[in-house]
């Protein structure tokens, strides 16, 4: 966006704004810009400066307001209500060059110029984003030499102080400068100067100088640079036709047209010549009218035509995208019936397998061809199901043997409820209700006993046994193991309890605490050789098992193995030698003379 520079319009700025009154119908006999700007008392060429913001304007001069639009820099007024919009004779800009050399945006940091020549200050800002350009420290005297560039305190100011010196542009020959983009209000300005070149540089009466001369007048390196890029607005204004007039200036005087249409004045008697201006005027603004108006109509059938278009594509695509989903419809649909068919063959052959093995795991799963039969050691504490038989036989303690308890009804198969056992039995405050074996009470209660256990899940009390060992040896939860063995969580509870108590107190008996003599015969005898005692009572190893990373900062870093290069957590062993020797001395012995296998242990 440039402005022309008229040489034969040499209107001065103004001294002060003139205040203008607005009366509906003062626009009536504008015929052009010149017109237009007399009417509202402004310099023509402040007509260029004058930018809508799409707001109407604030002023409350009327009752009813005022709708003109509202413009820039003119604190929400329109041209006609305030003129601050354009600057006067002493602002920087008075030249009126246009919009570029008035303030640049916030979003540009634009340096200005140091000089303080007259002209300058007219011309306004520098339409660039970079502004004044730094003059090197080789080229200040030939600058400071100028005159009438600086005022005298400046100049004195400068040579003391060795301030830096920027000027605009404008101020230099254009041929002692470059730009990045020549001919454009985009391009970066520098001088064309390099200290180290024996060059020689000259001024507009041919004096030469070591370093590029200014130049006093800024205007003629506009007409130079810029005389090419003249906005169409410039050319009208030279013209002074009315076709040249703006989109807002017709919008303002289309709406004075309205407001002199709703007053109740008498009509003035025209003469013929104003009769005549009159008509141009009014064919002017229908000429105007009618071409915004074709404009409108071309742009808006362009666009009709557009949407037609879009709309037809995309009905096109709809109907192309229907027939592919309802092919693919037909095909899901194929799949279903497959599926279903698929589905009914699933669930007869898991009928028929769930007929198979589809129930409860039970004690006897552990012998010939049941499901445990080959994974016993996974689910009990013995690698076989007749070592479990055996040992069970042994606890039970009901194989007829002298002081052992009536068949059938052995210390495992009399077993109460845990949740029956009141907590003064449990603490041992309370005896437990006793019966005299021998009594027909005794035989009822026991009948009672089974006959209720027998109903209750329909499970025995080895297979009680093998629920206990699930939970224990597999590490399952209470809930998965009663899951697999078809009981409630409930029983799996009592059972816990009732067979934990039982193994405790029975292993006990079964298993006595070594003597002194005993411990120190079976004491290894490197023990002895390298200490000379039999002290150690423990033995300690720590390891480390891998564990995931902790997210948690802490947790990691207490968790970390610089060793391992990776989280672990730390355990410490400990082993003493009573339990290394009860494992290895007399309780070996007893199993081995019972079980006949002492490779279990």
């Amino acid at each position: 966006m440039a402005a022309h520079i008229d040489n034969s319009d040499n209107e001065p700025g103004r001294k002060e704004r003139i205040a203008t009154k607005y009366i509906p119908g003062m626009f009536e006999n504008v015929q052009s810009i010149q017109d237009f700007a007399t009417c509202i008392s402004v310099p023509v060429k402040a007509i260029a400066l004058v930018q809508p913001t799409g707001e109407t304007c604030k002023s409350r001069a009327t009752a009813n307001g005022c709708s003109f639009p509202a413009i820039n820099r003119n604190r929400g007024y329109c041209c006609v209500h305030s003129k601050v919009f354009y600057p006067l004779l002493n602002d920087k800009g008075s030249a009126l060059m246009g919009l570029q050399y008035l303030r640049p945006p916030d979003d540009i940091n634009h340096r200005g110029c140091d000089c303080d020549y007259k002209l300058c200050k007219q011309m306004g800002y520098f339409p660039s984003k970079q502004g004044a350009i730094k003059v090197p420290v080789s080229a200040r005297d030939v600058v400071l030499r100028s005159p009438n560039l600086f005022s005298p305190t400046k100049k004195l100011n400068l040579q003391y102080n060795n301030k830096q010196i920027f000027l605009y542009p404008w101020h230099f020959y254009k041929e002692d400068l470059k730009c990045s983009d020549e001919g454009t209000y985009d391009g970066k300005w520098s001088l064309d100067y390099d200290k180290k070149e024996d060059k020689k540089y000259y001024d507009g009466d041919k004096f030469s100088y070591e370093s590029p001369p200014p130049r006093q007048s800024p205007r003629n390196f506009i007409n130079e640079e810029f005389s090419s890029f003249v906005r169409p607005q410039d050319k009208s204004w030279r013209e002074r036709d009315s076709d040249g007039m703006p989109e807002w200036m017709w919008e303002m005087l289309r709406i004075d047209d309205n407001n002199a249409g709703n007053t109740h004045r008498t009509p003035k008697k025209l003469n013929h010549t104003q009769l005549l201006r009159q008509e141009r005027m009014w064919r002017a603004r229908a000429h105007h009218l009618e071409s915004k108006i074709s404009t409108t109509e071309q742009a808006h059938n362009t666009e009709m035509i557009g949407q037609k278009r879009k709309y037809e594509a995309i009905i096109a695509k709809k109907d192309e995208l229907i027939k592919e989903q309802k092919e693919k419809i037909d095909e899901l649909e194929e799949d279903v019936k497959q599926l279903r068919k698929e589905l009914e063959k699933t669930q007869e052959e898991l009928k028929k397998a769930r007929e198979k093995k589809g129930r409860p795991l039970r004690y006897s799963d552990l012998f010939g061809d049941g499901i445990l039969s080959k994974e016993v050691g996974s689910f009990t504490f013995f690698n076989t199901a007749e070592l479990n038989d055996s040992f069970l036989n042994i606890i039970n303690f009901a194989d007829g043997s002298e002081g052992s308890l009536p068949e059938g009804d052995g210390m495992c198969e009399n077993m109460r409820r845990y949740s029956l056992v009141t907590a003064e039995e449990r603490d041992g405050t309370v005896p437990p209700p006793s019966m005299d074996p021998d009594s027909d009470e005794y035989r009822k209660k026991i009948e009672a006993v089974k006959e209720r256990r027998g109903r209750e899940d329909g499970i025995t009390w080895k297979d009680e046994y093998l629920a206990f060992c699930i939970y224990v040896r597999a590490g399952t939860t209470q809930k998965f193991a009663a899951t697999l063995c078809g009981i409630s969580t409930t029983l799996m509870s009592n059972i816990y309890h009732a067979w934990g108590n039982l193994l405790c107190d029975s292993l006990v008996e079964m298993f006595p605490r070594p003597t002194r003599n005993e411990m120190l015969r079976a004491y290894p005898s490197r023990f002895y050789e390298s200490n000379g005692d039999a002290k150690i009572e423990v033995l300690l190893d720590a390891f480390e098992v891998f564990t995931q990373s902790s997210s948690n900062k802490n947790v990691a870093a207490s968790t970390h193995s610089d060793y391992k290069k990776h989280c672990t957590a730390k355990f410490l062993g400990a082993c003493d030698t009573i339990l290394v020797m009860t494992v290895r001395t007399r309780p070996l012995s007893l199993l081995q003379s019972v079980l006949g296998d002492a490779s279990v242990f």
